[in-house]
Formats: C-alpha cells, sequence, structure tokens
C-alpha cells in the first residue's frame, strides 16, 4: 500500500475553523459552540486529517468512548477530497485507537440516502442494527444505525494503532 498524502493528528482548538467549514457543506451542521464543546467533553475522541504540510485540513472524525463502546458523532472531509480515502484513513485510525482502548462496539448513525458513507462503513464491516424513520430534517431523511463489532473487524482492526500527533 502507498502512502496517502495526508496524516492524522489530534484535534486542537486550532483546528475548529476549519472543521466548521468543512461541516457548513452538512445539511444539518453544528454551530461553533457545539463544535468546541464537544472537543472538550469527557470521553471525546476527535481526530483531523491535514494535508502532508499540515498546511490544509481536509477531513475531520468527532466519536466518543465510553464503556468500553464507542460512538462516531461525525466524520467529514472537504467536498473536493470526497472518494479519495480521507475518510477511510479517519475511520481506519479511529478503529484502532478505539481497539486499543479496549473498545467491543462503535455505533453510529447516518441518513439513510447517504450512499457513500453507506458503502465506506459496510467496507469496514459495520451491520445495519436499525432504521429511525424521519429522523432527520432539511432536508427528510431516515437515519441508518450502524454497529461494527471489533471482533468481526478485519479492515483497521488488526493494524497496530497509528501514533497520532499533535501539530
Amino acid at each position: 500500500m502507498s502512502p496517502t498524502p495526508w496524516r492524522v493528528a489530534a484535534m486542537t482548538a486550532a483546528d475548529l475553523p476549519g472543521v466548521q467549514l468543512i461541516e457548513e457543506q452538512s445539511p444539518t451542521p453544528w454551530n461553533p459552540q457545539q463544535l468546541a464543546e464537544e472537543l472538550v467533553c469527557t470521553g471525546a475522541l476527535q481526530l483531523v486529517c491535514l494535508s502532508e504540510s499540515g498546511e490544509h485540513l481536509v477531513g475531520f472524525l468527532m466519536a466518543r468512548l465510553f464503556g468500553g463502546e464507542a460512538e462516531i458523532l461525525k466524520i467529514a472531509t472537504v467536498l473536493a477530497f470526497h472518494r479519495q480515502g480521507v475518510a477511510g484513513l479517519l475511520l481506519n485510525t479511529f478503529i484502532s485507537l478505539a481497539k486499543a482502548q479496549g473498545v467491543s462496539k462503535i455505533h453510529l448513525e447516518l441518513r439513510a440516502k447517504n450512499t457513500p458513507a453507506r458503502a465506506l462503513y459496510n467496507r469496514h464491516a459495520f451491520e445495519i442494527t436499525g432504521r429511525r424513520r424521519n429522523y432527520y430534517t432539511a432536508p427528510q431523511d431516515d437515519a441508518i444505525c450502524m454497529t461494527l463489532s471489533i471482533s468481526n473487524c478485519e479492515v483497521g482492526c488488526n493494524a497496530t494503532p497509528p501514533q497520532v500527533t499533535s501539530h
């Protein structure tokens, strides 16, 4: 596997303006205060994906770890970098870190119409565990609940946890 042109780092407060720019592309974006509060939340684990030079933030992941399980709250990339491996790199890194911290299951929910994200999670052995009808608004959509059992995971789970540094 060839190296990627990106690197993953722990999110810091300095990353929040770039995270907000990416988040504004979402149909239901969090506001700056919500993002800042999540950064300091108990059990929170946030990652950013940066260009190799560290000059450009191209994606982020926000999650929480609790009681041997985890929940991915947000994963997003700059539109110009969709389907180029950024989300996959963030997800692989998170899965490895979560496994190293004793997590056995990772949960998430996403819009039913978000087929690229569903394909990403399917490739990582996430399974559909539920559906919430009309959960999302603007635009209206169902939520698909998915769970990864680390014991069923192949991608990202057998790797040595990557060194995630600050930047």
